[in-house]
Parts: C-alpha cells; sequence; structure tokens
C-alpha cells in the first residue's frame, strides 16, 4: 500500500479521502528499537513486583492491590503499541493499516493511560484516608470496596474511548475527525483534574507527613520514627512523580491546541512523552523496594531460599 505523509506535529487534515497514516517518529527504526527494548525491561520488573506484591494472601493490602493495578496498565499501555512496531519490523518498515495505527498508537494507549490516572488518584486518596482516620480500618482496609472502585475507573475509562472508537467507522479521518477532537477534549480535561486532584492530595500528605514526623520525633526514638516516614513517603513520592510527567505532557497538549486547534498523539513532544512515562511508570518497582522495608525482608527471604535451594541442588564431591 502506497501510504504519503499528510501532517506532521498535529497539522489537521480536512479531506476524508485523502486521511493517511501521519508521519510519526513513533514509527521510526531507533524509537521502535528503544521502546520495546523499555517494554521487555517494564513487562519483566513490574512483572516480578506484581508476583511479589501478591503471592502471600497474608501480605494483600488495599494500597498493594492499587499499585498491581498501576503497575499492569502500565505494562498494558506499552504492550497495546507493540503490534505496530513488531509489524513494522517484520514487513521491512511497510507502514501498517490506518486503523491497526489508530488502535494501536491512539485509542488503546489512550484507555490505559486514563485507567493509570485514575487510580493514581485513588492511590492517594486512600493514603489520605489512612492519614485523617487511622482507626477507620473498616473502611481503608475493606478489598472488595476498592476493587469496586478500580472497576468503575475502568469501565468510566473504556467509555471515555468511546469517542474514538465511533470514529473507525465513520466517514471522517480518525486522526483527525470531529469524534477524535471531541476525545482530545474529554482526555485533555480528564488529564488537567487528575493533575490538580494530585496536586492538592501531595500537598496535603506532604503537610501531614510532616507533622507526624514531627510528632514522632518528640514521641519515639529517631530511627524508628524516620523508618515509619520513609514507609509512609511511598505513595507521595508515586503521586509526585506521576503529577510531574502528567503535567508535562498537559502543557505539551495544550500548546498544541492552541497552536494548531489539534492535538497529535503522533506528534514529536508527545511521542517522546510515552517513551517517558514508559520508563517513569516502569521505575515504581525502585520505589518500593526503597520505601517498604517489608518488602525488602521479602526480597531477602525469597533469596535466601532460593540460594539454599541452590545449594542443595549441586552435588557435592565426598573425598
Amino acid at each position: 500500500m502506497n501510504i504519503s505523509r499528510v501532517y506532521n506535529n498535529g497539522d489537521s487534515l480536512n479531506s476524508s479521502s485523502l486521511c493517511t497514516v501521519p508521519e510519526t517518529v513513533q514509527l521510526n527504526y531507533v524509537y521502535i528499537v528503544i521502546a520495546l527494548v523499555l517494554l521487555l525491561m517494564v513487562m519483566i520488573q513490574n512483572g516480578a513486583t506484581i508476583l511479589l506484591l501478591n503471592i502471600s494472601p497474608n501480605d494483600r493490602t488495599v494500597s498493594r492491590t492499587i499499585n498491581s493495578v498501576i503497575m499492569s496498565s502500565t505494562v498494558l499501555y506499552g504492550f497495546s503499541q507493540s503490534p505496530v512496531w513488531i509489524q513494522y519490523l517484520s514487513s521491512s518498515r511497510l507502514i501498517p493499516s490506518r486503523d491497526m495505527v489508530y488502535i494501536c498508537f491512539v485509542v488503546l494507549p489512550g484507555m490505559f493511560h486514563t485507567i493509570i490516572l485514575w487510580t493514581s488518584v485513588l492511590l492517594a486518596v486512600h493514603r489520605c484516608v489512612i492519614m485523617m482516620q487511622p482507626t477507620n480500618k473498616h473502611f481503608w482496609a475493606n478489598q472488595p470496596r476498592f476493587i469496586i472502585y478500580i472497576t468503575i475507573i475502568s469501565l468510566c475509562s473504556i467509555a471515555l474511548s468511546a469517542p474514538r472508537i465511533a470514529s473507525i467507522t465513520s466517514e471522517d479521518c480518525v486522526f483527525s475527525g470531529v469524534h477524535d477532537l471531541v476525545q482530545q477534549s474529554i482526555l485533555l480535561a480528564s488529564q488537567v483534574i487528575c493533575c490538580l486532584i494530585l496536586a492538592i492530595l501531595v500537598s496535603f500528605l506532604t503537610k501531614k507527613l510532616w507533622e507526624h514526623y514531627k510528632r514522632r520525633q518528640v514521641l519515639s526514638n529517631r530511627r524508628r520514627h524516620t523508618k515509619y516516614t520513609v514507609l509512609e513517603s511511598n505513595t507521595i513520592i508515586i503521586s509526585a512523580v506521576t503529577l510531574i510527567v502528567e503535567t508535562i505532557d498537559v502543557i505539551f497538549r495544550t500548546r498544541q491546541l492552541a497552536v494548531s486547534r489539534h492535538v497529535s498523539d503522533l506528534s514529536l513532544p508527545l511521542s517522546v512523552t510515552r517513551l517517558i512515562r514508559l520508563v517513569i511508570y516502569g521505575q515504581h518497582i525502585y520505589i518500593h523496594v526503597l520505601t517498604s522495608f517489608k518488602l525488602q525482608q521479602q526480597i531477602n527471604s525469597y533469596t535466601d531460599k532460593i540460594g539454599r535451594w541452590g545449594v542443595r541442588a549441586i552435588p557435592l564431591e565426598v573425598q
């Protein structure tokens, strides 16, 4: 199929008959190789972390469940784009079909990105509830309740992608039609709301954590209160990192919208942001390991078990 380049960096296309795959760095060989390597690393790291967080029924908490959803959504966010990359590499760099590029580069990543955003908000809200009502364990430790919340977030994220799904069957250009323009406005508004909520929650959590730190400094020994302060900073770090990445993405999208009245998910700034998002959200394992002493103990325990198993498996020579 002969594909012509139509627009770059968000310039809109008016003629549906000439609607083709936009020129994008995401179909560049170097970009694809880097993205696939990052995706493989994220799949291994997040898969191992999800396994560690949920391997023991006694260790399954609400916060671990929410974090597992964020990490699994991050994997799906990158994995949903991989069919186009793999086909592009295996077909001698022949650009895949328009609808395949649109689904894998625009529809599915947008849906999983929305799940990541609102689940991150849910994680911060959960920590706020714990710090405000530490004795109300009936609410913040109720697994089924928060699983329902996660399910609602997932269903709403799928519903928010309905305009883009409808654009595939419409006569408009999928990359610049009316349905996609509506979808861009919806997702940008959702992203801005999430950033505002995260900013408020991060500020609140930081203030509360500092108050608890000063109180513990008076009531307990320095080593013990420092340990629990580090533990409680887990959610703040994850939420703050998410806020920074998404704020950068919002700035790029708003600038595109102001300049060309159109947001292209395939433009250079947003394509680079996708790689950054994959890198940053793939590092949650290190945040958990550095701030969770219980997880460190789990890792040390499993490492010792594997080491003892390896020693027993090696036959000893009898002199």
